[in-house]
């Protein structure tokens, strides 16, 4: 049977498991799902229309023609004049 514990709080309210002891409120630790690299690390290539991808991290940009290119894997940026 669950009881409340403590005051309503709304959604935060604790509820208590009176046969188990189990808490409604648990903490979970984070997981990494995704990581990249440093923005000036990323060695890019052309992998399909309008999009570079990051060798090593497959991050995807989509860049604005006439004011990004690609030199070397590396973004370069040109402001509009």
């Amino acid at each position: 049977m669950w009881e409340q514990k403590g005051e309503d709080k709304g959604i935060w309210t604790e509820l208590v498991n009176t046969k188990t002891g189990e808490s409604s409120i648990k903490e979970h630790k984070p997981k990494v799902v995704w990581k990249s690299c440093k923005w000036e690390d990323h060695e890019f290539e052309i992998t399909g229309n309008r999009e570079w991808t990051c060798k090593k991290c497959q991050f995807v940009f989509i860049p604005i023609i006439g004011i990004h290119s690609l030199e070397d894997g590396k973004i370069i940026e040109t402001p509009p004049k």
